[in-house]
């Protein structure tokens, strides 16, 4: 082997690993921070317990309201009271008061 080809390799050797290192370390933090990175990954992780969470109540809504329609399908009383609290139904020969917090009225429906 010739002298310059010693000193070549000796100094391509060195260069050529820090050029490894270097490629793996930028490849490492662009998982960690990228799109598809660790943060990321604990957004989105966030994000579905958020969702979970979400569709839980959605889940208990349904629920009650299927428990009320059941309720005012089957019952002409619920019905009724359902008719009056909601709309405000009022029936012949009945007389409704509202009294207001804020006001010294009494409203009389009939």
């Amino acid at each position: 082997m010739s002298s310059q080809e010693l000193f070549a390799s000796h100094y391509i050797s060195p260069l050529v690993r820090w050029s490894i290192v270097m490629a793996l370390w930028s490849l490492l933090i662009s998982m960690a921070s990228g799109q598809s990175g660790i943060s990321n990954y604990r957004e989105l992780l966030h994000n579905n317990d958020l969702l979970e969470q979400s569709n839980a109540n959605l889940a208990y809504q349904v629920a009650t309201l299927q428990e009320e329609i059941d309720l005012l399908t089957k019952s002409a009383a619920a019905r009724k009271r359902f008719l009056k609290d909601e709309i405000g139904l009022v029936e012949a020969n009945e007389v409704v008061y509202h009294f207001h917090k804020n006001q010294n009225k009494i409203m009389v429906k009939r």
